[in-house]
């Protein structure tokens, strides 16, 4: 593939403190929708994570249809029109009609605001696009989807934080670039998502589970992470000192 003179490689890279050879890297899936910096101490999450989205409406009249994205197809799939004030159930059954989402794509709750969920086969623990709102019929206000959480298969990776309860409480690795993840968990080497090598994503990004490192270089690590039995003080602080993972 050519080098295109428009596209830079800016992502940083953490290297162990000591003996590079005794560091090992495996690829690692991230939560979408975050910028993650070099040096990340990570977790992983222990169940799938279902994609959430929610749909306000604060329209007085008329009616408006849901259009979203199939991530595989990119085929672009539209409900049938609903009217302002339908509920979750007549939601539901608009988006999980044949040709939109098919049978139990969704599960819709809520009075309005509503909560979509992707928890069909098909949908469940996997990151979803956005859906959009088609609100040209409306009348007297309008109505928006904003994303609530992102879907992720179990496995996948997230910033580590002692207070988490999704398996990402235990601190189990260590990012190795700076990267950007989108909505659908794409991986983009660098700071954000219009910059990364020759303009290629990628599933996966490697990330440490053994090797020593300074841990001035480290964002997260606190003591409740050496206590996992995952890591170890060689010496110094938690600010500033030597720690071993693995």
């Amino acid at each position: 593939m050519p080098i295109s003179a428009a596209t830079t490689y800016n992502a940083s890279r953490l290297d162990p403190y000591i003996d590079p050879s005794d560091a090992v890297t495996i690829p690692y899936t991230l939560v979408p929708n975050a910028a993650y910096t070099k040096g990340t101490v990570l977790g992983l999450v222990t169940n799938a994570v279902n994609d959430v989205q929610t749909l306000t409406i604060t329209a007085s009249g008329g009616t408006y249809t849901i259009s979203w994205t199939d991530p595989i197809s990119g085929v672009v799939k539209t409900t049938a029109s609903l009217n302002y004030n339908d509920n979750a159930a007549a939601i539901q059954s608009a988006l999980n009609a044949a040709g939109v989402l098919g049978t139990s794509g969704v599960g819709v709750t809520g009075t309005g605001p509503f909560v979509i969920t992707f928890s069909g086969t098909a949908y469940a623990g996997k990151a979803q696009n956005l859906m959009t709102v088609n609100t040209g019929s409306l009348t007297g206000g309008s109505a928006s989807i904003a994303h609530t959480t992102s879907g992720a298969p179990a496995g996948a990776a997230k910033a580590y934080a002692s207070g988490n309860s999704d398996g990402s409480q235990v601190a189990r690795a260590i990012l190795q670039y700076d990267c950007y993840v989108d909505a659908l968990g794409n991986v983009y080497l660098g700071v954000s998502s219009a910059v990364s090598p020759f303009g290629e994503t990628r599933k996966d990004v490697p990330c440490y589970i053994s090797g020593t490192f300074d841990t001035s270089k480290l964002t997260g690590l606190d003591a409740t992470a050496l206590s996992s039995g995952y890591w170890r003080l060689v010496q110094g602080s938690l600010a500033l000192g030597v720690v071993r993972l693995g």
